[in-house]
């Protein structure tokens, strides 16, 4: 597919918990293994926008018809 692997996060109750009741920020703040996972994944995603934007490459498109 050409998509680069960002990283994992392991199963987490926490993590399902707070999505589920729409806290999704709650998982950076009440478990600090679980944040320290996700930033990893944020921070490889963070890189890779920087990458792409420097090389100029065209982000998604959506077309409405």
């Amino acid at each position: 597919m050409g998509v680069p692997f960002l990283g994992m996060v392991p199963i987490n109750m926490k993590l399902r918990a707070n999505s589920d009741l729409g806290r999704p920020t709650a998982n950076f703040t009440e478990d600090p293994q679980l944040a320290k996972e996700l930033n990893a994944v944020v921070r490889k995603l963070a890189g890779q926008i920087s990458l792409r934007s420097r090389a100029g490459a065209a982000g998604p498109s959506l077309t409405v018809r």
